[in-house]
């Protein structure tokens, strides 16, 4: 798990100020706030910091940091996030917190550098390869080992690299 010791656990604007600037990715706006409703009727609620709000941490990709890296996180081909932005009218650029996005790595350094992506390519992670058979089994034996992942589970990730 995330932990606040360790930073891995931060409120959800400072996750949100930490989101890399991906070519083509709206960036949120703000967090969500929660606060509790005091009256359901007319629909009012209390004070926003009444519950605080946090989120894992992320890494320089904007992928999370903190807890059990399953091998799509350990050996990534892009950014995934637990949130996507709103495109209809009236909630524009707010945040959908119960879909998820996935911003894909550029393919190679020259692509990189000609969409101003700050995340290194494929390329240059893993040399000529998308994403190396070597390192997603290396993520699962690890995984494996540390009994946060069933066998099985973890050849159907090496099974899915592979076809990748």
């Amino acid at each position: 798990m995330p932990r606040i010791g360790d930073g891995t656990l931060v409120e959800a604007g400072a996750a949100l100020e930490a989101f890399p600037v991906i070519p083509g990715a709206a960036r949120p706006r703000f967090a969500t706030p929660v606060a509790p409703v005091t009256d359901w009727v007319a629909g009012t609620r209390g004070e926003a910091r009444a519950w605080w709000v946090l989120v894992p941490a992320l890494d320089a990709d904007g992928n999370d940091r903190g807890g059990v890296a399953l091998p799509d996180l350990a050996v990534p081909l892009g950014t995934q996030t637990g949130w996507n932005i709103h495109a209809g009218e009236g909630l524009a650029g707010e945040l959908c917190d119960r879909e998820g996005s996935v911003f894909p790595f550029a393919a190679t350094r020259a692509a990189r550098a000609a969409s101003g992506d700050p995340r290194p390519s494929l390329e240059e992670r893993y040399g000529g390869e998308r994403r190396p058979e070597a390192a997603v089994r290396a993520a699962v034996e690890a995984l494996v080992r540390d009994r946060l992942l069933l066998p099985a589970d973890g050849e159907a990730f090496i099974t899915a690299a592979v076809r990748r």
